[in-house]
């Protein structure tokens, strides 16, 4: 799964890439996070990205961490893109 952070509907990239809303992990659940907190941000915020900048319209922070209900087994994980889009 792609998950771009909260507050977003599910889209499709310029790329044809399916992006899910990020969401807490919840019971019978297939995926989810685990911790943190959400926030937005506004839409005048530069983003480089011009492929998918909805994506980071709004970000996951603190403590979090996300949990896959799969089956036993071996999987491949590719590495996940963060960005922090907080300025400091």
């Amino acid at each position: 799964h792609r998950g771009n952070l909260p507050d977003h509907p599910a889209l499709v990239d310029r790329e044809g890439q399916r992006w899910l809303a990020d969401r807490a992990m919840a019971p019978g659940a297939a995926w989810g996070a685990v911790g943190g907190n959400t926030t937005g941000r506004e839409a005048t915020l530069p983003i480089a990205d011009a492929v998918r900048p909805e994506v980071y319209r709004s970000e996951r922070f603190g403590d979090f961490a996300y949990e896959f209900a799969l089956p036993a087994g071996t999987y491949a994980v590719r590495a996940t893109r963060f960005r922090r889009t907080v300025q400091s």
